[in-house]
C-alpha cells in the first residue's frame, strides 16, 4: 500500500470537532461526504469552539490493508507504528473486525497535521463515527508533546480544597482510582482525571492537565492546576510518607510516564522534564490506607 501525506488533498472545514487537551488544540475535519463525525465519552469535555489547531486532522471512508513499512513499534495491543518516507503511520487491528486493520492514521513527523482512513468493512454503514476513538486521540497528543512540550503519566490528578495540585502516581494496581474515589466528593476539591495526567512547563512552573483518558472511576476534567506536590503511591496497613532522593524520584516517574519509546529524542527529552519536575515539585513516597484517614493524613502533613 502506498500512502504519502503529502498527496492527501486538503479538506473542507465543514462539521469539524476541535477539541483542547493539555492546552493542545486538536482539529479533526471529515473529508468525506459518506463520513458523519460524532465524539464519544469524556472527550465530550474537552470540546471548544473553532481556532488555529495545534494539531490539524482530515478524516474519510477507504480501503484499508496491512501496511508494508518499515515497523517502529508493536504495542503488542490494538496498534503498532510504522515509517512511511518519513511520516509516521499508526495501524490498529482488532480481532474482532477481521485481519485487516480497522483505522489507519498518517501524520506528519512534527505531528501538526494528518489523515485518518478509516475501514469501509469495518463499521456499520451510516453509523457516525469518531475517528480519533482511544488511543488514537491520546497517541497523537502524546507524540506531539514529546518533541519538547509535556509528558503525560500514569497517575490521578486532583486540585484540593486549598487549590493545591497533587498528582498521585503508580502503575496499575497501585491505587489510583481508589486515591480519586477517596477524594472526589470532598467540598472543594476537583479530580482532573483518576488515570492519566498530562505534565507541561508554563514559565518556571510545572503544571498538571486533566485528560480524557480515565481509569475505573471515569473521572476526567479539561482543568489545569500547578503542580504542588507528587506522590509515589502504593496499598499499605497504615498511612505513611517516605521522602527520596532526586533520583530515586527522577526514576519513579519516569516508570509511570508515558515516553515514545520509537524516538531517541523524545526519550532524551522525557529524561530531561522529570529532572525538572523534580527539581521544582516535592516528591515523596506515599503508602495509605482505602479511607478517609489517608486523605487526613495527607492533609495533615501539608498543614
Amino acid at each position: 500500500m502506498s500512502i504519502a501525506l503529502s498527496q492527501i488533498k486538503a479538506a473542507t472545514k465543514a462539521k469539524s470537532i476541535q477539541l483542547e487537551i493539555a492546552g493542545v488544540s486538536v482539529r479533526l475535519i471529515p473529508d468525506d461526504p459518506a463520513l458523519t463525525l460524532t465524539i464519544e465519552g469524556a472527550a465530550r469535555e474537552f470540546l471548544i469552539n473553532d481556532c488555529t489547531p495545534d494539531i490539524e486532522l482530515t478524516a474519510a471512508w477507504g480501503s484499508v490493508e496491512e501496511p508494508r513499512a518499515p515497523l517502529l513499534f508493536d504495542s503488542g495491543a490494538v496498534w503498532k507504528l510504522f515509517d512511511i518516507n518519513g511520516d509516521r503511520l499508526f495501524s490498529f487491528n482488532s480481532p474482532t473486525l477481521g485481519t485487516d486493520p480497522y483505522k489507519l492514521a498518517i501524520l506528519n513527523p512534527e505531528f501538526t497535521r494528518g489523515h485518518v482512513i478509516l475501514n469501509s468493512n469495518s463499521f456499520e454503514k451510516g453509523a457516525a463515527i469518531y475517528p480519533l476513538e482511544y488511543p488514537l486521540d491520546e497517541l497523537i497528543v502524546l507524540n506531539w508533546l514529546a518533541l519538547g512540550r509535556g509528558v503525560e503519566m500514569h497517575s490521578c490528578g486532583l486540585i484540593d480544597s486549598d487549590g493545591r495540585g497533587r498528582l498521585f502516581a503508580g502503575q496499575s494496581g497501585a491505587g489510583k482510582t481508589t486515591t480519586a474515589r477517596l477524594w472526589e466528593n470532598i467540598d472543594g476539591v476537583k479530580i482532573l482525571s483518576d488515570d492519566r495526567i498530562i505534565l507541561r512547563k508554563i514559565g518556571e512552573e510545572i503544571w498538571m492537565h486533566g485528560t480524557p483518558w480515565h481509569g475505573d472511576a471515569e473521572l476526567a476534567s479539561p482543568a489545569k492546576a500547578r503542580l504542588d506536590h507528587i506522590y509515589f503511591i502504593k496499598h499499605g496497613p497504615e498511612n505513611r510518607l517516605a521522602e527520596l532522593s532526586k533520583a530515586n524520584a527522577i526514576a519513579r516517574l519516569f516508570a509511570c510516564s508515558f515516553p515514545p519509546f520509537h524516538s531517541s529524542e523524545g526519550l532524551d527529552f522525557t529524561l530531561g522534564f522529570m529532572s525538572e519536575v523534580v527539581a521544582s515539585v516535592h516528591c515523596a513516597e506515599l503508602t495509605f490506607t482505602p479511607t478517609r484517614e489517608a486523605v487526613d493524613f495527607i492533609n495533615g502533613m501539608i498543614e
